[in-house]
């Protein structure tokens, strides 16, 4: 029987005249491998079973995906804690310093195209060992920069590109092991998220504080190196006896069309993609506000820097909560996973519009509860979504769309809160900007939502849309959409 994750192969073993071993899986003649499901040892076959437990590794795996994004992503995350020295070092603007981080997080999906073509040519681990290699290169390099014009390659362009090949690579591989039930692992991988910017927020403010930004980095480096390096070993492809039958092929008919961008495009192309792609970046846009600007926000209306960062490390341990409650209840839902994204951008949306009249932190410290357990829900059950919409058949295509989305509009999300304060001097603006792209997101999943009812109520849910049915039939507007496509990137 199966339960939940739980994941059963038999393998019929030899029989006593034998050498006594399983045969090997490379033989033309082997047929041994059962890619069935059975509730007891009695098979039809009627030969001796043994049973292998297949989904080990996998959580295995995602304690490995965990620390990977424990260090990048929570790098990325605490860019907030530098933000003041390296404004105040190189006497530089609020945009322009906030263009450093947001450029390192929007490099870390929009590069996913590229990454998931990468990892399905050279594998999981060379590619996780490629972007840890960047990722160390970069802090090493951006510690002796002399000006935030080359912390846009040191720092902004080499670390997310690092992070886009090792987020991608574990998104992926988890997905990989956990067909159909991703939810929890998934939840589990991301948590080394929350869990990264929650520590090291804190823990990297205090290393400014006392041996400065540079040797901060340098020693971030060598902490990168010494835990990711041997992380990258577990992030091996699971055999296909991991699968079923009917993954196998749909990954072959994947091989014969290609390892080529056409086939991303194929699903973004779609209708509920356009309406998922446009609500994550939307969203994301909103969310990177609290990754660049929050701590200057609260140093703008009197709160100190020590009491801004330890706000952004509440914000970060609500994100956990947020992460941890879709673990625990993604792949439960009674309804539709969709409506949980709905449910977390309104959430967040309040909070948000009522920034204009915070100025305490007593409040801040409320404000960044709410705001943490609506984000972590949004960037957890985002991924369970997409392979609810589109199915695990084109599982990667869909995780690396909706991951795009999400660096572009972590990408733009650095203009919001920027530009409002360089013209204004104030943030007043950029909180009904993230309040309404709160709001619209919202309003496009309800979109998504009855889109999907209808096409189901019409037996729909299989065919093609129309709009991909006319770029498969004009080869000039197909060579129009890929132009398109790779040029956003």
């Amino acid at each position: 029987m199966m339960h939940g994750d739980e994941r059963q192969v038999w393998l019929p073993l030899k029989s006593p005249d034998d050498d006594g071993l399983l045969p090997k899986r490379n033989e033309k003649s082997d047929t041994t491998v059962k890619q069935t499901v059975h509730s007891n040892c009695n098979n039809a076959s009627g030969k001796t079973c043994v049973r292998l437990p297949t989904v080990t590794w996998g959580w295995f795996l995602t304690l490995a995906a965990f620390t990977l994004h424990f260090f990048t992503y929570g790098t990325l995350f605490s860019f907030g804690a530098m933000f003041v020295s390296l404004r105040d070092t190189f006497n530089s603007s609020e945009t322009s310093v906030g263009w450093v981080g947001s450029l390192g997080q929007g490099l870390g999906g929009i590069l996913s195209p590229f990454a998931g073509l990468m990892f399905e040519f050279i594998g999981f681990r060379y590619t996780a060992f490629i972007g840890i290699s960047m990722c160390t290169g970069s802090l090493v390099l951006t510690s002796f920069v002399t000006s935030i014009p080359y912390m846009f390659g040191t720092f902004g362009v080499l670390f997310g590109t690092g992070t886009a090949l090792v987020f991608n690579t574990c998104v992926n591989a988890v997905a990989a092991y956990f067909k159909g039930h991703s939810a929890a692992a998934g939840g589990l991988a991301l948590f080394g998220m929350t869990v990264g910017t929650l520590t090291l927020n804190s823990f990297l403010g205090i290393l400014i504080i006392n041996i400065g930004w540079r040797h901060m980095l340098r020693t971030l480096a060598i902490a990168l190196a010494v835990m990711c390096f041997p992380s990258c070993l577990a992030l091996k492809e699971p055999d296909h006896d991991l699968v079923t039958t009917k993954d196998i092929e749909a990954d072959e008919d994947n091989l014969k069309k290609g390892h080529d961008v056409w086939k991303y495009i194929n699903i973004f192309v779609t209708v509920e993609m356009l309406l998922l792609f446009s609500a994550v970046t939307i969203y994301s846009i909103a969310c990177a506000f609290h990754y660049i600007n929050l701590i200057s926000f609260m140093s703008s209306i009197g709160i100190d820097e020590s009491s801004g960062c330890l706000v952004a490390t509440i914000l970060g341990a609500a994100d956990g909560i947020g992460r941890l409650l879709s673990s625990l209840i993604g792949d439960r839902l009674p309804c539709s996973r969709l409506y949980t994204l709905v449910i977390a951008c309104v959430v967040g949306a309040i909070p948000t519009f009522c920034l204009v009249f915070i100025k305490t932190f007593e409040l801040m410290v409320v404000y960044a509860i709410i705001l943490g357990i609506s984000r972590g829900v949004l960037f957890t059950m985002q991924y369970p979504v997409a392979l609810e919409t589109f199915g695990v058949g084109r599982g990667i295509e869909a995780l690396t769309n909706v991951i795009f989305a999400m660096g572009l509009g972590t990408l733009l999300g650095s203009s919001v809160g920027g530009v409002s304060y360089d013209k204004t001097g104030s943030y007043e603006t950029s909180f009904y900007i993230c309040g309404g792209q709160l709001s619209f997101a919202a309003s496009l999943i309800l979109i998504l939502i009855f889109y999907r009812k209808t096409k189901k109520r019409h037996n729909l849910l299989n065919e093609p849309m129309k709009v991909q049915h006319a770029i498969n039939a004009s080869p000039h507007l197909k060579r129009s959409v890929i132009y398109t496509y790779v040029s956003v990137i």
